[in-house]
């Protein structure tokens, strides 16, 4: 018997933190040697979030670079699903955060080019560090989602 989900039609996509123009900063390279080295032990909301939140294991810092790939091939994805459905342009929620480590705001600006794209930036949130406001708004836009 077939996946009744898979046969449901994408109702769009929720792409958080899309590295389409990466940066790195003095406060990424920081909080990535801090959180190495506390292993995630500290007051500090946004290294204790990268500490949970990394699921990229590498042995030298630039390493996390290699991140980026997926994300280039999820961007041919909405075109291509968007040329299989052309009468019905799927939304694409954006959202970034205003204080992101790695993920420039100029992410947002080549993200108004997509189709039907909607772009937020989230004030207080890092690259892995979201508010409870920020993490309420995010589940949010997805039910609305889940409920097209």
């Amino acid at each position: 018997m077939a996946d009744q989900t898979a046969q449901k039609p994408y109702a769009g996509m929720l792409l958080l933190a899309c590295p389409l123009h990466i940066r790195i900063t003095a406060s990424y390279l920081r909080n990535t040697s801090m959180a190495s080295l506390t292993k995630g032990d500290t007051d500090d909301p946004f290294i204790k979030a990268l500490w949970e939140s990394n699921t990229v294991s590498t042995p030298h810092l630039l390493g996390y670079l290699t991140c980026v790939r997926p994300y280039m091939g999820l961007m041919k994805l909405i075109r291509r699903t968007n040329r299989l459905e052309p009468k019905r342009q799927l939304p694409v929620d954006f959202v970034f955060s205003g204080a992101d480590e790695i993920v420039s705001l100029k992410s947002a600006k080549i993200a108004q080019a997509y189709p039907n794209s909607r772009i937020t930036v989230l004030d207080g949130c890092g690259h892995a560090y979201y508010t409870q406001e920020a993490l309420q708004f995010i589940r949010s836009r997805l039910f609305e989602m889940l409920d097209t």
